[in-house]
Order: structure tokens, then C-alpha cells, then sequence
């Protein structure tokens, strides 16, 4: 499967993107936070600004793509392939819970919570909290 995005800045939380192309793409500050990007073709894609927080990335190939500032926190990079890929100026990690915008997001996986165990007690729940369903 192939996917065409036409704009910049898309937001996609826990999405199952499994397998889909998306070559030569500029995706410039989006967000897959928690999506499954496993087998995705990512070459030449800008990922500039964007954030992958704790996406399956195993077996992906990013081949080409620019990383400037792109969070990885989290990540399973398993097989990545990240040949000519400059990972200079990646995060991939980050010591505080709202440095990736959970708190204002307010959108979580269950099933990323439930994995979470140890942070559960970290986390403010309020009548504006998401679960998505995976």
C-alpha cells in the first residue's frame, strides 16, 4: 500500500501504517507517536522536526531520508535500514514525561498505558483523556 500526504504537519496516533510506502514524502513536523511502522518504505522522505515517539519502526527502510531533529524516543529499530541517513541531531530519548506532549495531547493507546506500568502513577487523567482502541 502507498500513501500520498499533500500537507505537512499530519497527526496520526497509533495508526497501523504496517507495510505502506511512503517514499520520497516531505512529512516535515508530523507525528506518528505510537503507530506501527513496521516494513514501511520511508526512503528519501524528509522526517525533519517529526516525531516517531515509541513506533514500531522494525524492518522499516529509511534509506536516504533526512532525520533532522526527528524524536525516535521509545522506538523499536530492529533492521532499520539507515543507510546514508545522518543520525547526528536525533533524539532518542527524552528525560521528562511532557517533553512529548502527552500531557497536552491527552491521547494515549491502552495498550501502550497498560505496557506502561511503571509510569501509570505519573500520568493526570481528567474527563478530556482519549483511549484509542489498537
Amino acid at each position: 500500500m502507498s500513501i500520498n500526504i499533500k500537507t505537512n504537519k499530519k497527526e496520526f496516533m497509533c495508526v497501523n501504517f504496517r507495510g505502506t510506502s511512503f517514499k520520497n514524502t516531505n512529512l516535515t513536523g508530523s507525528k506518528f507517536i505510537g503507530s506501527d511502522l513496521s516494513n514501511c518504505d520511508l526512503s528519501n522522505c524528509n522526517l525533519t522536526g517529526a516525531d516517531l515517539s515509541y513506533c514500531n519502526l522494525s524492518g522499516a527502510n529509511l534509506k536516504g531520508s533526512t532525520l533532522n531533529n526527528t524524536i525516535l524516543e521509545g522506538c523499536d529499530l530492529s533492521n532499520v535500514n539507515l543507510e546514508g541517513v545522518d543520525i547526528s541531531t536525533v533524539i532518542f530519548e527524552s528525560n521528562e514525561l511532557e517533553s512529548n506532549n502527552y500531557k497536552d495531547e491527552n491521547i494515549f493507546s491502552l495498550d501502550y498505558l497498560l505496557e506502561q506500568n511503571d509510569l501509570n502513577d505519573q500520568l493526570e487523567y481528567n474527563e478530556d483523556t482519549y483511549f484509542l482502541a489498537s
